[in-house]
């Protein structure tokens, strides 16, 4: 059995909870079986390191394995399709 591309990528989805594109970002990385961790950019620490380790605070941002990926949904899901996510 071969591995998934993204199981040995580490993705992290930075999002408020009221966000659509951060919702519609998360709901496809579970309906792709992406394993990430989702953090909550309300909260003023976990924005405050986005922004010092990318310069990005906006929402939503998909790190991959550091590398960040902004921009609308449909962008965002476009683009981690081409690395090689879901």
């Amino acid at each position: 059995m071969q591995a998934k591309v993204e199981d040995a990528m580490r993705v992290e989805l930075y999002r408020t909870r009221s966000c659509t594109d951060g919702q519609r970002v998360a709901q496809w990385l579970w309906q792709q079986g992406v394993a990430h961790g989702d953090r909550d950019l309300s909260d003023p620490e976990v924005s405050a390191a986005l922004r010092q380790r990318v310069r990005i605070g906006i929402s939503p941002v998909v790190l991959v394995d550091g590398r960040a990926v902004w921009g609308t949904a449909e962008e965002q899901i476009r683009r981690l399709k081409r690395l090689g996510i879901g």
